[in-house]
């Protein structure tokens, strides 16, 4: 329309002014819709776990690790040692020996009261997060395939319009 030219001629002549060389408008006689499909492909059809996924669930299974070591906190420790050590001196050269157990057994401690409860509740958020983020991984990705599958078919049913339109 008249209106439309009127705009377009507008838009030209401030965008040569702005840019301080001739600026021309460029009508495309080809159909750019196929070049679509080169951004829009369903080879990926099933759901795989991601990098983040994985390291959630890597880190959810070390998280169960660490409720056994701090439940180990609780539980005696043994030790065993033996030492070898000679003796020189003026009249005589002599060697001695010492061997020993040790035990170590926390039993009253601030610091260790309740931290198995605490790993406990944490290996359980973490699992949950784990579990959580790759629902809504699976979430997001059928939803994305879902619009690509609806954009595929709106660039067929754009291809046949302007087919028809070139036609006309």
């Amino acid at each position: 329309t008249d209106e439309n030219k009127g705009k377009t001629t507008a838009y030209l002549k401030a965008l040569s002014e702005l840019s301080g060389s001739q600026v021309s408008l460029k009508k495309s006689t080809t159909n750019n819709l196929g070049d679509i499909n080169k951004y829009l492909s369903l080879e990926q059809s099933e759901y795989q776990e991601s990098d983040k996924i994985n390291a959630l669930n890597q880190n959810a299974k070390a998280a169960t690790e660490i409720v056994g070591a701090e439940k180990s906190r609780n539980l005696p420790r043994i030790g065993i040692f033996a030492e070898g050590y000679a003796f020189n001196g003026d009249r005589k050269t002599s060697s001695g020996y010492t061997a020993g157990l040790t035990l170590n057994w926390n039993l009253f401690s601030g610091n260790d009261l309740g931290a198995s409860d605490e790993a406990l509740h944490k290996s359980y958020a973490v699992k949950y997060l784990a579990k959580a983020s790759s629902q809504k991984e699976k979430i997001e990705f059928n939803s994305l395939t879902e619009i690509e599958s609806v954009l595929m078919k709106t660039v067929s049913t754009l291809s046949e319009s302007q087919k028809l339109l070139d036609e006309q």
